[in-house]
């Protein structure tokens, strides 16, 4: 059931960085392209399937599901 709640939520499908190689925005499947704070709002929600994650300065981001794939990290589908 867990799973399958999961799986139903909308993915990540790439992300913009500025100079810096900061994320500052989100594709979302189904969605279109929405700004960090948005696609931190829609995963508090649950909308989508990500985590909210604070840095060491107390900043909010987003990060995947932890798993063992480098690949799906959001780092890397800018």
């Amino acid at each position: 059931m867990k799973n399958e709640q999961i799986s139903k939520k909308k993915q990540i499908i790439a992300v913009q960085k500025d100079k810096k190689g900061t994320i500052v925005a989100y594709c979302i499947d189904g969605i279109g392209w929405v700004s960090k704070d948005e696609g931190i709002e829609l995963a508090e929600k649950r909308i989508i399937d990500a985590v909210v994650a604070t840095s060491r300065r107390g900043n909010l981001f987003l990060r995947t599901r932890p798993d063992l794939e480098v690949e799906n990290n959001l780092e890397n589908l800018g």
